[in-house]
């Protein structure tokens, strides 16, 4: 089971987010890992979610793949 977080803005994504799913999915047993579709990703928030086991999604890379199926 995975935690997912949906932030539809138009910043990159803050470390503060990732440390609140990060919290969110440990607050939860049941919960093994967590999943953030946002808009903007950095490189900087990408390799700080890899700490946390968090994987980030962006929307053009969801909206990429559903087209490709």
């Amino acid at each position: 089971n995975f935690g997912i977080f949906i932030r539809d803005w138009k910043r990159e994504l803050s470390i503060t987010q990732l440390r609140q799913l990060y919290k969110a999915c440990m607050d939860v047993p049941e919960i093994q890992g967590g999943i953030m579709v946002c808009n903007i990703v950095s490189s900087f928030s990408q390799d700080f979610s890899s700490q946390f086991g968090i994987k980030l999604v962006t929307k053009e890379l969801l909206t990429s793949a559903i087209r490709n199926n």
